[in-house]
């Protein structure tokens, strides 16, 4: 069994060249580790932008109202205005700035 020997003497070497690379992998993990990564912030809607897809979900509540045939275009039509259209607050009415 000459064969034998050389099998052997290979997996020895084997198993030395995977020790030194996992010994030297560890030191370089130490050396420099990975930052973790950072979470992303989290992006609060601002106000207008809150009213802006509340404006939108109701114009598509509209929208399929009068594809149901529940409204008719005058009807879809004028309230579609006064969605997009609201009234501006005067001064005696008062401003809400919450």
């Amino acid at each position: 069994m000459k064969g034998g020997g050389f099998l052997v003497l290979l997996f020895l070497l084997f198993c030395f060249l995977w020790g030194v690379s996992s010994i030297f992998g560890g030191i370089r993990k130490t050396l420099n580790p990975k930052k973790a990564p950072q979470p992303l912030p989290l992006r609060v809607p601002d106000r207008f932008e809150t009213a802006a897809q509340t404006q939108i979900s109701e114009l598509e509540s509209l929208f399929a109202l009068h594809q149901g045939g529940a409204l008719t275009r005058d009807e879809f039509e004028q309230l579609k205005h006064q969605l997009l259209n609201p009234p501006i607050p005067t001064k005696s009415q008062g401003v809400d700035r919450a």
